[in-house]
């Protein structure tokens, strides 16, 4: 199968959808998880990312590369602290793996450096290794994976638009106005409601960057808005990714992750409001740290 090479740069989606060009104060983050490691579909996705019209900044999730750290600490009974190391080595792998199968594409540890440049040599990959010498306000946990790796990057670099790529469809099982409770890691929903996020954005200076530094927010002074994407939209990535208001995946906001109210449950299903409904904060079946 041949790779896509980060050089075409069409005006359209692959499936002809008419995107807005508007683009050169735009900047979008996708989060490809590691469980598209071995998926059949990861060389499509990376040609939606090539395709987009936007500049985009790709996080790579960790997968196999994830799992086999989470297989030595069961064995082996190191820390936490060490596994969110060994984590973020991973991520750091995957995003080797993706640069070479888009045909050599940058990756950068400096998040504003990595949108600097995805504007002229689109698309371009972030790696955390900077992370790795501790981050205040970032936990050294499982808790934290890509999921909000890639929040904290699109809130630091103004994105317009966060989308995660995810293998399965957000909607829960039972409730498909609700979002599936194991989809996104446990830290996400603090960090998207956060008024103020770690200060990640460029070098790690954990003795300089004392708490939580204010975020650069996007040009209308919000956080990006976030959408989770499963397989059903896979082929209109591309239009996910370039068009913030778009329609396609869950919008996720936080209040998703509101405890439910009385009139929460006494209202009938199809009187619920889609983006006002809860949701869990179990594991994320990507396993994409």
């Amino acid at each position: 199968m041949t790779a896509p090479t980060p050089e075409a740069t069409p005006r359209e989606t692959p499936t002809g959808t008419p995107v807005a060009v508007n683009v050169k104060s735009r900047v979008a983050v996708v989060k490809l998880g590691g469980s598209l490691m071995g998926s059949d579909a990861l060389d499509a996705l990376l040609g939606q990312v090539v395709a987009c019209p936007v500049p985009v900044v790709i996080v790579p999730g960790g997968g196999l590369f994830a799992d086999a750290v989470r297989a030595a600490q069961a064995r082996l009974g190191f820390s936490d602290g060490l596994a969110h190391r060994l984590a973020l080595d991973a991520m750091g792998a995957f995003a080797e793996v993706l640069a070479e199968r888009l045909g050599g594409a940058p990756i950068h540890a400096e998040a504003a450096v990595a949108a600097a440049a995805a504007r002229s040599s689109r698309p371009v990959l972030w790696t955390p290794s900077n992370w790795r010498a501790g981050v205040p306000g970032i936990p050294e946990s499982w808790a934290l994976t890509s999921d909000s790796a890639a929040l904290i990057v699109a809130r630091a670099i103004g994105a317009a638009t966060l989308v995660l790529v995810k293998s399965a469809e957000p909607a829960a099982d039972d409730d498909p106005t609700r979002l599936r409770p194991d989809i996104l890691d446990a830290a996400f929903p603090d960090f998207l409601a956060a008024e103020a996020l770690p200060d990640a954005a460029g070098k790690a200076e954990p003795q300089t960057a004392p708490g939580l530094a204010a975020p650069q927010m996007d040009r209308a002074g919000r956080a990006p808005i976030v959408r989770l994407v499963g397989p059903r939209d896979w082929p209109r990535l591309a239009e996910a990714l370039a068009e913030p208001e778009t329609s396609l995946g869950r919008r996720v906001t936080p209040a998703d992750f509101a405890p439910p109210t009385r009139d929460d449950r006494v209202q009938p299903r199809d009187a619920r409001d889609e983006d006002a409904t809860p949701a869990g904060r179990t594991g994320n079946p990507d396993m994409t740290r």
